[in-house]
């Protein structure tokens, strides 16, 4: 009885998959619009910095099936907790996305008549966000690094004044704001990862360097 519901079970799977085929061959990349700079993602202007994300795959072979294809789901499945996140649907084979994303992604297609959903297509994988700007750091401002122990990121100490100091995580949004700040910066709370300083001194002259927390 076992072995005849498994045999159902993958019968079913198949006929499943057969009548709301999946879409194959995903592929992605992206654009880093640096900070201080303008740029456009899916047809709208963005100012950096921030990523555009591009996804493109080859739609289901239809011919064989009766239902009929309404439009795609693109999903993001995270570290470290792996949940599965829808991200955006699509009618048309491809999106462009104002996000960056760290993890795996997949691309279903969703049908009616009857209502169902595909399997997922292949799998693809982005391990890292890089910021792609040189780091400013001129010699007289002394250094900026982070530390670990405290949680802490320390500004340089040579005494200068700081008319502001802003963090952005790995997808150019802002996290933090701090205007006159002290010589240290609490960053206790954020999450662990790549992030971009910049600091604004009174003659407007700006450091902008990594820091990895």
């Amino acid at each position: 009885m076992k072995k005849v519901l498994i045999i159902c079970a993958v019968m079913l799977s198949i006929a499943t998959f057969a009548q709301f085929p999946a879409p194959s061959d995903l592929t992605y990349s992206y654009e880093y619009i640096m900070i201080g700079e303008d740029g456009y993602c899916d047809g709208l202007p963005v100012q950096g910095p921030t990523y555009c994300f591009s996804f493109a795959w080859m739609a289901p072979d239809t011919t064989l099936t009766s239902a009929i294809l309404d439009h795609y789901h693109l999903y993001f499945i995270g570290d470290p907790d792996h949940d599965t996140t829808l991200v955006d649907s699509s009618i048309q084979p491809y999106l462009q996305i104002h996000a960056g994303f760290i993890g795996q992604l997949f691309v279903t297609a969703v049908y009616t008549r009857p209502n169902g959903e595909s399997g997922p297509s292949n799998m693809v994988t982005n391990d890292d966000l890089p910021i792609a700007v040189p780091d400013l750091k001129p010699k007289n401002h002394g250094n900026i690094h982070y530390d670990l122990l405290s949680g802490m990121i320390k500004l340089p100490s040579n005494g200068e004044v700081i008319n502001q100091v802003v963090l952005f995580d790995n997808q150019g949004r802002k996290v933090r704001s701090v205007v006159h700040p002290q010589q240290t910066m609490n960053v206790q709370d954020l999450t662990a990862g790549l992030y971009l300083i910049e600091l604004v001194f009174p003659d407007q002259e700006v450091i902008r360097t990594k820091i990895i927390k």
